[in-house]
């Protein structure tokens, strides 16, 4: 099925009605985008997100907070529009370098104390990444112990 270039915003929308407005990217007008949440299909302005990734706020004691954000491009200059303990707010883009890191772990026994914030925290082509707590991995290596220990 051909569609219009973009892509939809992650939900950031209360929903007010379950109707969908739209069913393909042509049923909405000029540029926009028939997007999908859990309320219905929506038309709405294609996203392009900054580049950079959110900092990590933890999960627990989080508050009931209204958003000062959308999307990131609510927020000035590189920010971005992430979660926090206190609803979507903009705040500074951490620097990611390529590749991608291993899946997380739906379960950890302990949370070790971070050794990097950031992938800039780690040296070469390591990256910062969520293992029972923050660590520099690298993240090929991880791709290849992987393979072999499924064969």
């Amino acid at each position: 099925m051909r569609q219009k270039p973009g892509t939809c915003p992650k939900e950031r929308i209360h929903c007010t009605s379950f109707t969908s407005s739209c069913h393909t990217d042509f049923d909405c007008p000029n540029y926009l985008k028939c997007c999908n949440f859990n309320c219905g299909k929506k038309c709405l302005d294609p996203y392009r997100a900054k580049v950079g990734r959110c900092p990590y706020y933890p999960l627990r004691n989080n508050m009931d907070c209204s958003n000062t954000c959308l999307s990131d491009y609510d927020c000035p200059d590189t920010d971005k529009c992430c979660s926090s303990t206190c609803g979507f707010i903009c705040a500074k883009a951490w620097k990611v370098k390529r590749s991608d890191c291993p899946e997380i772990l739906d379960f950890c026994e302990e949370v070790e104390k971070p050794q990097c914030q950031v992938d800039d925290d780690c040296p070469d082509f390591h990256k910062c990444c969520s293992d029972c707590g923050l660590k520099c991995i690298d993240p090929f290596s991880w791709v290849s112990s992987q393979l072999e220990d499924d064969d």
